[in-house]
């Protein structure tokens, strides 16, 4: 029987490594590749963009760029692809800078950036806290011709919510159904959550509206945010109607979930509300954290519950959690409240000694 025999070449060996690519299978692309040049394969365009591609799929972002540097090197011709892959790169390894320099370079070698390429680099800036550049891209995107998708939107959008900017991020939804872009729950997460760290909350309730009523799922993120929104606006009976409406639609509290829960109740003086919520917190499976003990212990020194306090203390210390100068000072006036000057007493030299660390940490 006559065997078959495949003729290695620049073809095969890119087909290989794009299926290697496409099935994650980042190694064997790798090896492919560097077999190319050891087996006299000439590498052109084509396996350059699959190595890459497969790099920056598996996270890889560094040997993205090393490949792309090869490319550039070797006199390999580019292309939108590359180009693309590299920026995409240099987004998820926070090398902002790196991504705007490439579309510079693509500007020069006369490539039309493409939908990809800007959204990576949009991402990249927002990511990285650069949310004027994030924003100038984008503004520079909507004046082209190239099309915004829902990931360039979101990254914009989230460049806002750093920036405090809540009004251009309730104009970019509505820019998005214009564009005919559906928003997904990223957009309206970034969204509410701009207008929540500007005391927006009506602004966060009303997007948080718009929400339920689209057929986008809501996920535990997004009410975290309009929760946060009713803590910051002292509307403790909203935040507790949006955190019972996530036992109605199954969602998981998490620690954020509380805590926003807990301090709206605190804020509103609804004390024994924050002291249920805290109980509940404490029998979940979500984690307690400083913020959460503050809250506590806040709460039982405002309702002159001082021995709550001592609970709630002892119970912060077993879980290993440093005591912050509120919660100290909480403890100190519920045990004064109740007449218990020893108790008082320990809780202010702990607080003394808090004091000390913190004025030693500045002069470090």
């Amino acid at each position: 029987m006559a065997q078959c025999t495949v003729e290695r070449n620049t073809i095969t060996f890119n087909a290989a490594m794009s299926a290697c690519e496409k099935g994650n299978q980042c190694e064997k692309a790798s090896w492919l590749f560097d077999m190319m040049p050891a087996k006299n394969i000439e590498l052109d365009t084509i396996s350059f963009s699959a190595a890459m591609s497969a790099s920056e799929k598996a996270g890889k972002w560094e040997m993205a760029l090393r490949l792309f540097s090869l490319a550039v090197q070797g006199k390999v011709e580019t292309n939108v692809i590359i180009f693309s892959t590299a920026i995409s790169a240099c987004e998820k390894g926070g090398n902002w800078e790196k991504a705007l320099e490439m579309l510079r370079v693509m500007a020069l070698d006369q490539f039309e950036p493409n939908t990809i390429t800007i959204s990576a680099a949009v991402s990249a800036c927002e990511k990285n806290g650069e949310w004027e550049k994030a924003l100038q891209l984008f503004s520079m995107m909507m004046q082209s011709k190239v099309a915004c998708s829902v990931v360039t939107f979101n990254a914009a959008i989230s460049a806002c919510e750093k920036a405090g900017e809540w009004k251009q991020a309730m104009s970019l939804l509505v820019t998005m159904r214009f564009h005919e872009v559906e928003p997904d729950v990223i957009s309206f997460s970034a969204a509410i959550s701009a207008c929540e760290k500007c005391c927006e909350w009506q602004k966060s309730l009303q997007l948080f509206s718009e929400l339920v009523a689209s057929k986008v799922q809501v996920e535990t993120i997004t009410l975290n945010a309009a929760i946060s929104a009713c803590e910051k606006g002292g509307q403790w009976g909203k935040a507790l109607e949006l955190f019972n409406g996530m036992r109605k639609k199954q969602l998981d509290f998490d620690t954020t979930s509380f805590n926003a829960a807990i301090g709206a109740c605190q804020k509103g003086r609804e004390f024994q509300k924050a002291l249920q919520l805290f109980s509940m917190m404490a029998e979940s499976n979500s984690r307690l954290d400083a913020t959460s003990f503050n809250g506590a212990v806040s709460s039982c020194d405002e309702s002159s519950q001082w021995e709550q306090a001592l609970r709630i203390f002892n119970a912060m210390e077993r879980d290993k959690l440093e005591p912050t100068t509120i919660t100290l000072n909480a403890a100190i006036s519920a045990s004064e409240k109740g007449s218990q000057r020893k108790t008082a007493l320990r809780f202010f030299s702990a607080l003394t000694s808090v004091n000390r660390n913190n004025l030693q940490s500045i002069h470090s």
